[in-house]
Formats: C-alpha cells, sequence, structure tokens
C-alpha cells in the first residue's frame, strides 16, 4: 500500500528474535492438551469487553455464501468440518486462571454441527423470509467464550439449485482477511470431496505466545515512543455532530446500512490518485478526514483504520484475530487544499505503520487515555478499505456469493467502509443507533459524494471551502436563519454609545458596591481610547487585555472597541507562558491592565498600559465632546475580539470574530427571546470565554443592566444564588455544570427569583438537574434555552428551547 513493504517482505525481519525471544514454531500449546496459553492482546481486550457486556452479539461475525447450481450438500457440511477443524482458534475456549486473568485453552472435540434446514417445503416466497429470519437471528446469538467452539454453521435449502450457507464465527478467532481464508479452503476441500487440505505450519496460539514474545525488545519500546509523540494532545473524542447526546455508558446498539457510490466516478478517482502516486485508499481516506473535520469543526482529526497485522508469512492461510488499528492523525488547521491533504494523510499512513510493531490494544495500556463507559478510547471513528474480488465457483455451473450479516450492534460510533469491485464502489457504514438517526447517516454519505465530485474539480481548494451540500439543502438551510427584521445595527461599541446618548442615566455596570452609569461607562472608556489611538491602535490592530472581573472588564474591552481596535482577552489565571504565546500569535502591541494584574504580563514586544494610572475625572462629563476625540463610525465587518480555545491539539488556537457576527448573534435570539432595557444580565464567565462576549453585549448593546459576578462569588454556589436574587437577574447564562450546583442551592433555599430565561452553553445538557428544576417550576417561567456552537461560529449557532415534554 502506497510503496509500503509487502508482508512476505516483513516477515524475514519479523520472523527472526529479538532480545533472546524464541523464533516463531508450531506446536508449542497443542504439545500438551490440557495446556492453557494466553491470548494475544486483540483477544484479552474481547475478552474482557464480552465479559463486561455480558449476552452480546457486539462481535459476532455472521456471514451468508449464496450458493447458485448444483450442490452437494453433504459434501458442503463435510468440507464446513474438516475445513474448521484445520484451525485451533475455531475450537479454542477462554476461560479465567486463579489469578481472573484469561487464558485459552485448545478444545478436545473438533466438530462443527452443520444441519441442513430444508425449505423446499415452504410457498416460494416464505423460504426466502423464513432462511432470512434464521439467519438474522444466529447472527444476534451470542456465544460463550468459555464454553463454545468459535464457529456455528447452517446449510439453508430453498431450492434444488439454491443453498444459503450461514457461517457466524467469534471476532476473537476471526477477522476479514480470515473470512477469504476460511472460504478458499472450504472450496479447496468441497472439490477433494469433502476431505482435509493439509495441515498448517501453525497456529494461533503458536502466534500468540511469538507476538507476546517478540514486543519485549527495544524496538518496541521505540514503537511505542512513537505512539506517544503521535498523539500527545490528541482530542478525546470525534464528534461528528450526533443527534442526542452521547449516553453515560455505550449500549453498542447500531445498524447497517448500504450505499451505492453512484455519484462518484471511480476511474476519475483511481485517476487522481495515480496522478498523486498514491493509492485509492489513502485519496478516499482523505476525502473522509475532510468530511469528519466539517462535521465536527475539529481541525484535529483522528481516525482508525484496521491493518491485517500478519506481519509474518506463515500466518497468512491461517483463521485467527490478527487485525489491527492504525491511528491516523492529521491537523487541517492551515485549511490545506486537498492535494495537499493527500500528501499529509499518506504521511501519517506511514508514520502508523512504523510503529504498528506495537499493536493498538498495547498502546492503548501506554497511553493511558482518560477511560469513558460512553466511548472507545482514542478511536471512535473508524475508515475502512476493501478489495472486494468476485468468487471462485465451487465448481462447474457452482458459483457463490458472499454477503455480511447485520446484527443490530456498532463496535464504534461509525464504521465507515469502502469497498472496491470490478463494478465499481460501494459504501457500508456501521454506525451507533444511541447517537444517529438513519436520515443523519444518509446526509453524511450525501455530502461525502459531493465532496468526491468537488475534490476532483478543485484538488487546491481549501479544504474548508469545498462544498458539501447540494442546491437544494443549502437553500433550505439557509432558509432556517430567517431574515434579521428590523433590529440594530453596526459595530458593537456604537450600539453600546447609542444607548448612552438615548439613556445616558441608565444603571449599565453593577459589580458589588460599584455602579456605572452609560454615559460613566462610555466616558470612561472613551478616555482610554484617545489614549489607545495615540499609540497606533487602529482597526485588526490586536490589543491585550488582562484584569481581574470587576468594572474595568467593561471598561477596557469597550475602549479598545472604541479605539476601533481588537480585544484579546488574557485571563488572570493563565500562565506566563500562555499569555505569551497569545500576544505574540496575534501580533499586539500594547496590552491593558490594572494595579492588581500589572505585573503579571509577561515581557515582549509589547508596551503595558495600567489604567489606574490615569487621572479619574471629577466632573460631571461632558459626553460628546469626549466622543468627539474619537475615531467614528467602523465597517462592522472589522474584527471585535480574538479570543483562544484550548485547541484541539492542547495548544491555544485564535479564533477571530467580527462585530457583524456579534450583531447578528443577538438580532437572531431576539426573535426568540426578546431581551432589551429591563433586563438585568450577569456576567457569570471569564471573559476569555466566549459565553462572555454574549452576556456582557448582549446586556448593554440593548440598554439592559449588566452585573459583574467576582470571581470568588462565581465559585460559591450560595453566594451567587444569593446575588441573584438580590440583584433581580432577569437573563441567566449557564453552563449545565454550573447550573447543577445552582439548582441544587435553589432547591435548598427556594426564593422567588425574577428570572425570564435560563440560556445554557458550552456543554452537554445535565439531563438530571434541569428535570428537577422543571419539576419545582416548569418550563415557563422562566424559560429555558438550550443553546450550542463553537467560537469561531460567534458563540451560538443552534437554540432549542425546553418544554415540558422533553
Amino acid at each position: 500500500m502506497d510503496g509500503i513493504p509487502t508482508t512476505d517482505e516483513n516477515a524475514g525481519e519479523d520472523a527472526r528474535t529479538e532480545g533472546g525471544t524464541r523464533p516463531f514454531s508450531a506446536g508449542r500449546l497443542r504439545a500438551r492438551p490440557d495446556a492453557r496459553g494466553p491470548l494475544s492482546f486483540g483477544q484479552q481486550r474481547l475478552w474482557f469487553l464480552d465479559r463486561w457486556l455480558g449476552d452480546n452479539a457486539v462481535y459476532n461475525i455472521p456471514v451468508v455464501l449464496r450458493f447458485t447450481g448444483p450442490l452437494d450438500a453433504a459434501r458442503l457440511t463435510a468440507a464446513v468440518t474438516t475445513t474448521a477443524a484445520g484451525h485451533d482458534a475455531l475450537y479454542t475456549v477462554f476461560e479465567a486462571d486463579g489469578n481472573g486473568d484469561p487464558r485459552q485453552r485448545l478444545l478436545e472435540t473438533r466438530e462443527t454441527d452443520c444441519p441442513l434446514v430444508d425449505l423446499t417445503g415452504l410457498a416460494p416466497a416464505d423460504r426466502v423470509r423464513s432462511a432470512r429470519e434464521a439467519v438474522e437471528a444466529d447472527a444476534r446469538r451470542s456465544f460463550d467464550l468459555a464454553r463454545d467452539p468459535m464457529l456455528r454453521a447452517s446449510l439453508y435449502r430453498l431450492s434444488e439449485d439454491e443453498h444459503w450457507l450461514q457461517l457466524t464465527f467469534h471476532h476473537i478467532a476471526c477477522d476479514g482477511w480470515s473470512l477469504d481464508v476460511f472460504q478458499r479452503r472450504l472450496n479447496e476441500a468441497y472439490r477433494a470431496g469433502g476431505g482435509s487440505v493439509g495441515p498448517l505450519p501453525v497456529q494461533y496460539a503458536d502466534y500468540a505466545l511469538w507476538r507476546r514474545d517478540t514486543l519485549r525488545g527495544p524496538r518496541t519500546e521505540k514503537a511505542l515512543a512513537a505512539w506517544t509523540d503521535a498523539l500527545a494532545d490528541a482530542p478525546a473524542v470525534l464528534d461528528l455532530g450526533t443527534d442526542r447526546p452521547r449516553p453515560a455508558e455505550m449500549s453498542y446498539r447500531g445498524e447497517t446500512t448500504d450505499f451505492p457510490l453512484t455519484g462518484v466516478s471511480s476511474a476519475a478517482l483511481e485517476a487522481f490518485a495515480a496522478e498523486e502516486n498514491v493509492s485509492l485508499y489513502t485519496v478516499m481516506l482523505a476525502a473522509f478526514q475532510v468530511l469528519a473535520a466539517r462535521h465536527s469543526g475539529s481541525s484535529d482529526v483522528v481516525v482508525g483504520s484496521p491493518v491485517a497485522g500478519r506481519d509474518n508469512a506463515k500466518l497468512n492461510d491461517l483463521v485467527g484475530f490478527f487485525v489491527d488499528t492504525l491511528v491516523l492523525r492529521v491537523d487541517l488547521g492551515d485549511d490545506p487544499g486537498f492535494r495537499e491533504l493527500v500528501a499529509r494523510s499518506r504521511a501519517s499512513l506511514l508514520s502508523a505503520l512504523s510503529r504498528s510493531r506495537a499493536p493498538f490494544d498495547l498502546a492503548v495500556k501506554q497511553l493511558h487515555p482518560e477511560r469513558s463507559l460512553s466511548h472507545n478510547p482514542i478511536v471512535q471513528t473508524l475508515f475502512a478499505f476493501h478489495e472486494e474480488e468476485p468468487l471462485e465457483p465451487f465448481g462447474e455451473g457452482l458459483s457463490v456469493e458472499r454477503s455480511m450479516v447485520a446484527t443490530g450492534t456498532a463496535k464504534f460510533d461509525l464504521t465507515w467502509s469502502v469497498y472496491r469491485r470490478p463494478g465499481g464502489l460501494r459504501l457500508q457504514v456501521e454506525y451507533a443507533t444511541d447517537l444517529f438517526d438513519a436520515d443523519t447517516i444518509r446526509t453524511l454519505v450525501d455530502h461525502w459524494q459531493i465532496l468526491l465530485g468537488q475534490i476532483l474539480a478543485t484538488p487546491d481548494l481549501p479544504v474548508s471551502r469545498l462544498p458539501l451540500m447540494a442546491p437544494a439543502e443549502r437553500r433550505s438551510v439557509e432558509s432556517w436563519a430567517g431574515d434579521g427584521g428590523d433590529l440594530p445595527v453596526g459595530a458593537i461599541h456604537e450600539l453600546v454609545i447609542r444607548r448612552a446618548l438615548e439613556t445616558p442615566d441608565a444603571v449599565a455596570v453593577v459589580c458589588d458596591e460599584d455602579t456605572l452609569t452609560y454615559a460613566e461607562l462610555v466616558t470612561r472608556a472613551a478616555r482610554i481610547a484617545a489614549l489607545l489611538v495615540e499609540q497606533g491602535v487602529r482597526p485588526e490592530v490586536c490589543v491585550g487585555v488582562c484584569v481581574e472581573r470587576s468594572p474595568d472588564t467593561v471598561i477596557t474591552t469597550l475602549a479598545v472597541l472604541m479605539a476601533h481596535g481588537v480585544y484579546v482577552p488574557l485571563d488572570t489565571a493563565f500562565p506566563t507562558d500562555r499569555m505569551h504565546h497569545m500576544l505574540t500569535e496575534v501580533d499586539a502591541t500594547l496590552v491593558l491592565t490594572h494595579q492588581p494584574t500589572h505585573d503579571t504580563i509577561p515581557h515582549g514586544p509589547w508596551h503595558t498600559l495600567n489604567i489606574d494610572t490615569l487621572q479619574a475625572t471629577t466632573t460631571t462629563p461632558d459626553l460628546d465632546h469626549t466622543l468627539a476625540r474619537l475615531p467614528q463610525h467602523l465597517d462592522p465587518d472589522h474584527a471585535c475580539y480574538i479570543i483562544f480555545t484550548s485547541g484541539s491539539t492542547g495548544r491555544p488556537k485564535g479564533t477571530t470574530v467580527t462585530h457583524a457576527n456579534v450583531t447578528r448573534l443577538f438580532n437572531a435570539v431576539r426573535q426568540r427571546l426578546p431581551f432589551g432595557p429591563d433586563d438585568t444580565w450577569t456576567l457569570f464567565h471569564s471573559y476569555a470565554f466566549d459565553f462572555s462576549v454574549w452576556e456582557m453585549w448582549g446586556a448593554l448593546t440593548t440598554g439592559g443592566r449588566l452585573v459583574v459576578v467576582p470571581y470568588l462569588t462565581s465559585r460559591d454556589a450560595d453566594a451567587f444564588y444569593t446575588l441573584v436574587h438580590d440583584q433581580a437577574a432577569t437573563l441567566l447564562s449557564q453552563t449545565p455544570s454550573a447550573f447543577r450546583q445552582f439548582e441544587a442551592t435553589d432547591q435548598t433555599h427556594n426564593r422567588d427569583l425574577a428570572l425570564r430565561a435560563v440560556i445554557f452553553g458550552g456543554e452537554a445538557l445535565d439531563t438530571p438537574s434541569v428535570r428537577r428544576w422543571t419539576n419545582r417550576h416548569g418550563c415557563t417561567t422562566p424559560r429555558l434555552i438550550n443553546m450550542y456552537g463553537i467560537t469561531e461560529t460567534t458563540v451560538h449557532v443552534t437554540t432549542n428551547e425546553i418544554d415540558e415534554n422533553q
């Protein structure tokens, strides 16, 4: 694949011993029939999962071979038995030893029941239905790993010339490659009259022992170090935009759907791959990574991809669980063209293969990712690519086709499998029904097909600009936004100034004992803004702001905007090196501070201005005169602020948002939740978190009253609840985790609050706390509104009001 050495080329190196390990030889477990050997790392994971899940079919591999033509049923059932008997893995059971650790043991009896079920007595229409029902029932029946052979088989006769052979394997003893091996040897056995086709040089238990031996050397340690480097600061979960919140524990319920890729020219894609000197697999993988990035909103995309894992030629004809998972990570943060992304995907693939000597399960143990019952560690989405060749006939006039049988389960959030066959491409998607609806999967597939076409047309276009939607879908989505109506437009500071001119004596900001009217707020901000202009601040110039939560939070950020600059909030809790990185990234030349924070600013090519050193005004300000000193109208398409998130890689990443987008947010929400001068808002969140944009400017651009919550009060549930009550707050913005504490305090105090609405954001909704709240207060007083968005989309992008039925 893409110039990677073949299995045979690697076999010599991997078969050699390392660090005193024993050579790869046969019979080490079979020498003693009662011997119990270790499991491979992959088997060990499946054994633990089976114990955890109990009665389940998650790791069943059910297939049906459909025979057309004259079939000798007795000969085929005999061939099934002899073929299975040649592979120890299918007659291995898994038991816990005295320490509770899993061990594998070979069964003494090697017989595979393959009953013939004659359906010819049924009406023709009922035969297929009965066969399908029986096959699906067996596919969903669990294995007892401590007692059962790892293969079940049945033969269904639908007519003299139509038979279905159902084979259900457990994944602990089988993988996709093994299906080809089993079918090929079954063909040979059938042609040989049902008899044996000869012994195999090694068995799976030999491999498990040898594999563990080879993992003791320095090459494995080097591979594990490479795993650690490759996945440093990787996102824990790839969230593709689910239809429902992720449950606390995976149920593994799922569906599998096939899609013909009718909108894709496989010949054109192959030609593009040849032009780029990569495989079709790499092109399709890169296209899927774009789809995942666009639907997740993450530029750091981590997906898994299966690899055969048969790194010794002696394993090629063996049935067993060898498949491993490559973890492929790609960064789209700089918005590359697709052609460039293909090169990155290939590099990621080569890197993953180079460290695959250390298997995925050993790497997980080494990496210690945060464990959760709600998702798989490291990889939740799998991309697979399969070559699908026509099956060899079992004899003259006896053709066969193979199909997989759905088990109603899903091992991952999403498994995206592309099959290349002589007639073109097809796609199979297995998805977790806890997370996705069928319509959402269909949309993903449609978007991918459109994306593939766009890639061929414009391979150098930045991937963020590649269209995903058909014209009709785009028109539908655009219609959801409605129109802005007759609502204020303009730069944020201009809307605040307008309020100061209309109602100068109205209270704008409250913090503890401090109160500022709109006139006082704008005048103080204007004095600082004038100084900023003298210092060279103008549109698109970034100014750092580092102040504690106080009226200065509002004054300084407003001052930067009034100077037509871009404010970059620096939380006082940020480490010095993080502040330095942020200021360097935005090319800041100036940082506003006040006395408590002045000495916390790192040294750099920027000037620091302590606003406390400015002479306080003691007379009533002349607002008009003050404003006249400042630059006038600002195009709202200029940047308003840059807020840094942790970034998908853990390195802070700045997001620039314009005045127009902030205004658009308020105008859109006010059509559903009117707010204005009669409202009191709380600034609960750090101004370095974009929820603060909604709180601070939502209040001040509409003439509302903003209560700045001191940091210690925000961390004391009783104190904050009291503040909300005493200040008669009407609009409360909370992350679900913060609201959980607020709700618990309300349950204790149960005071009459003035709240009109609680707006949730920043996290998935905490259903239990909301339910307890609605049991006491209902859903209308206050209204409960769940919003969602990311920093790049200006705080909130979707909204849903919670009602009694939710």
